[in-house]
């Protein structure tokens, strides 16, 4: 039927813009959707007056098909409506035309005209878009987002209406379309770490005048909660500041969150709640017990609610004490200072979970809080004071006095639990321990005991700490490499309960740094036997070998060696007087006797003179003539005091003038 009616056209109908433009025959969609975001790509929209009365033109946009048609084949804008149709001429590649207002102007005010663009892609078949309806007196309203979000990479909406959606990745120009209907929809978006931007409009089948919406980026579901922690500190007396801080994973995509601060008990209902961009909050309160919950939101939506709790301070400063008595199933209840506010709120009770309260409008001294109680628990009774005598947020209130009573004591029911042993020496350790559960204790703690065991010995000494608060102790005077069992027990008025479980150590043989003392002398003492024994091994070695094998003499050391270079020193002397012929000490006669008995050379003679000092000055010296008997073997000579005496080793030295 298409067919036809597309070749009736081109038959019977005229242009109605362009004469020279036939409408292209046989023209059809893709049968088997290869095409179809070509063919959903199609779009027209009004271009009004400044009046927005009249209008001036249409503007229509397409998306470009896969191929370029060649020169020979054509490309077509084409309308039609019950009275008339006309086609434009494409050029390759373009993808918007302004069709003016005369196409639409001059016809009955219910025409309906349908616009598309046909591409001829052989010479006997084309393609063509899907009809774009432009009905002008409807005018649709844009749809409006229930809801949108990016949860990873998919992109959940859902509009209220029928209408289209198109998104793109914020850094690109390419715009992915979709019709979507009133319920949620779910599409899968490019993988990529950028941010995604969208518009929706109204859906151009039905409506003529729809326009994109402004562009708003995807926002991204936040998953998760945060993590919130607080921080609490003294103030004034009564006043607490608690420093509230919390993390988030998604923090970059959060617009803002919600604080919100619950007293507990909510004795005046009100409560205090903060909206913020940073992610911590600041706020003085009373010393009481505070819920603090933080939630994350954007336009996607929020997170689940992260909430923690804010507890009184441990040893709060408060400006008033209260005096608690239990009697006949009453609690009864004093104070000082007395003060004279018509406005107070008592609260009580054995958690924060089960805390109730009472709000007094009159100026009162004393209070009296009826039972039943639970025996063996440990209840909390706070006073409030407002401000201005009313019921105003944590703000405006602060604490008068904290006390704490039972109704009923026992002994604890549990001992003390994670004990541990450290700084473990020859003779001594320290024990730690944590503090007994509230709800183990039943009763006032009034002090721990220690049980240390000597294994060996099965001697066990009891060590009483006299202080609730302390909760670790330094054991002495244990023997050295021993083994001891310890445990700790806590102390009520109704007397001692259970011990804690067994922890087991053994004291060190050695004290600290006596150890390495003893290596150490035994090293040094190591050291010194062998250089002892060395020393020893040497001496020994040195008499073995002088014993067996004596030393044999050195002729160089020898006293006949000694004789002969003094004799050459001598003769040497000698030759060297005789050139001095300023020294004259007369004829000098050698006489060569068979026997001396006696060598003598008297004191203060010239030969001895020149001994002992060879380069004195001799030239105005007179030496008399003597005579000196010379004996070596049976010869017997004669020789002048010059010459030097004979030692006893029987060797002469000779000082010739004249050879």
């Amino acid at each position: 039927m298409i067919c036809i009616f597309l070749v009736l056209l081109t038959i019977y109908c005229k242009p109605g813009y362009a004469d020279d433009c036939v409408v292209l025959p046989n023209c059809h969609e893709s049968p088997d959707n290869t095409d179809r975001e070509w063919q959903d790509g199609i779009f027209c929209y009004p271009v009004l007056s400044e009046s927005g009365v009249s209008l001036r033109y249409v503007n229509c946009s397409w998306l470009p098909y896969q191929s370029f048609p060649s020169k020979e084949y054509k490309q077509q804008l084409v309308w039609w409506n019950d009275i008339d149709s006309g086609c434009m001429e494409l050029d390759a590649g373009e993808t918007t035309k302004r069709i003016s207002n005369t196409i639409f102007s001059g016809k009955e005010d219910k025409l309906v005209h349908k616009i598309w663009v046909s591409h001829q892609i052989s010479e006997h078949e084309c393609l063509k878009t899907n009809n774009f309806t432009i009905i002008p007196w409807v005018n649709c309203p844009t749809p409006r987002i229930q809801y949108a979000a990016q949860s990873a990479n998919v992109f959940k909406f859902q509009l209220d209406n029928n209408g289209q959606l198109r998104y793109r990745e914020m850094e690109t120009n390419h715009w992915y379309t979709i019709n979507a209907t009133n319920r949620p929809t779910n599409v899968s978006l490019p993988e990529t770490s950028k941010p995604f931007v969208f518009q929706q409009r109204c859906l151009s089948e039905s409506c003529f005048h729809c326009r994109w919406t402004q562009e708003k980026p995807i926002p991204r579901e936040l998953t998760g909660s945060p993590e919130v922690a607080v921080i609490t500190e003294k103030l004034s007396p009564g006043k607490q500041r608690v420093f509230i801080e919390w993390k988030y994973a998604m923090h970059v995509y959060v617009d803002k969150y919600n604080v919100m601060i619950q007293r507990l008990p909510n004795s005046c209902g009100i409560n205090i709640f903060h909206q913020t961009n940073s992610t911590n909050f600041l706020v003085n309160l009373s010393v009481a017990f505070f819920n603090v919950s933080v939630t994350a939101f954007n336009e996607a939506g929020n997170t689940l609610s992260a909430s923690t709790l804010v507890q009184p301070l441990t040893s709060p400063e408060l400006p008033g004490k209260i005096f608690a008595t239990y009697k006949n199933d009453k609690i009864f209840l004093t104070w000082l200072p007395l003060f004279y506010n018509d406005f107070c709120v008592i609260s009580w009770g054995t958690n924060y979970m089960q805390m109730k309260s009472n709000i007094s409008m009159t100026r009162i001294h004393n209070y009296s809080i009826h039972g039943p109680f639970d025996g063996l628990k440990r209840y909390t009774i706070m006073i409030h004071l407002h401000d201005l005598n009313k019921c105003m947020n944590s703000t405006r209130e602060t604490t008068f006095g904290i006390t704490y009573i039972y109704v009923e004591e026992g002994v604890p029911r549990t001992g003390s639990p994670n004990v541990t042993i450290k700084s473990i020496t020859k003779t001594s350790a320290v024990v730690e321990w944590k503090e007994i559960p509230e709800e183990d204790c039943l009763g006032f703690l009034l002090f721990y005991r220690i049980f240390c065991t000597d294994v060996v010995r099965n001697i066990t000494q009891e060590i009483t700490v006299n202080s609730s608060s302390i909760r670790s102790y330094q054991i002495e005077d244990l023997r050295s490499g021993q083994e001891y069992h310890v445990r700790v027990s806590g102390v009520t008025v109704k007397g001692t309960g259970p011990p804690s479980a067994t922890v087991i150590f053994k004291t060190l043989y050695y004290a600290e740094g006596e150890f390495q003392v003893i290596i150490i002398s035994a090293c040094v003492g190591l050291m010194v036997v062998v250089v002892i024994a060395i020393c020893v091994c040497a001496y020994i070695l040195k008499r073995t070998k002088n014993w067996y094998f004596p030393q044999i003499p050195n002729p160089r050391h020898s006293h006949l060696s000694r004789i002969n270079e003094e004799a050459g020193t001598k003769i040497k002397l000698g030759q060297l007087l005789q050139t001095q012929e300023e020294v004259s000490c007369g004829n000098m006669d050698v006489e060569v006797i068979e026997k001396v008995s006696v060598l003598s050379t008297p004191p203060g003679s010239c030969t001895q003179l020149m001994e002992f000092n060879m380069y004195s000055d001799y030239q105005n010296q007179w030496c008399p003539p003597a005579h000196t008997l010379l004996t070596q073997g049976d010869t017997t000579m004669s020789m002048p005091q010059t010459a030097h005496h004979i030692n006893e080793g029987g060797s002469e030295a000779i000082q010739r003038s004249e050879l």
